[in-house]
């Protein structure tokens, strides 16, 4: 029983002297990897923009109610709202490789997320203001490289 013991303290202790120190599943940069895993490759399909509580589960409830309030009354009438690209790569096609995710925490709940990859061969940059909350991390801003942001895009047209 002693012998059992000892080898399972030491099997556990191997298991977590070989994991990465900086993994964190439910940490900002795996929230934000796991967005852009949808838009990786030549058949991604990106974001379900469309679906309410998908945008409920990406975004802070006061950016998603902006960008309901877009999307909503623009799908009623049949039409395209102010928001006509993918937020996550500013454009309405994509075909991204080679994503890097870095984030530098600003105080308890809140990361800075910076987005690096190539979109067609072009390099590109998008920055996620995250904000963890109970349920999680969303996306309280998107800013582009090219200029502007999602927030500023939506007042632009108030």
């Amino acid at each position: 029983m002693r012998l059992w013991a000892i080898w399972s303290a030491f099997a556990a202790s191997l298991l977590l002297a070989g994991a990465p120190a900086s993994v964190d599943a439910t940490g900002p940069v795996a929230f934000v990897r796991d967005i852009y895993r949808a838009y990786e490759g030549a058949r991604a399909k990106g974001q379900p923009m469309a679906d309410r509580p998908a945008r409920r589960r990406l975004f802070t409830p006061s950016l998603a109610k902006l960008i309901d309030d877009d999307y909503e009354p623009a799908e009623r009438r049949g039409e395209v709202g102010i928001l006509n690209f993918d937020p996550f790569v500013k454009a309405q096609d994509f075909e991204v490789d080679a994503v890097a995710v870095r984030t530098e925490p600003t105080g308890p709940g809140r990361a800075p997320a910076t987005v690096t990859y190539t979109n067609f061969g072009q390099p590109a940059t998008t920055r996620l203001d995250l904000v963890q909350g109970r349920g999680g991390w969303r996306i309280d801003e998107i800013r582009w490289s090219q200029g502007g942001s999602l927030r500023q895009l939506f007042r632009q047209t108030s």
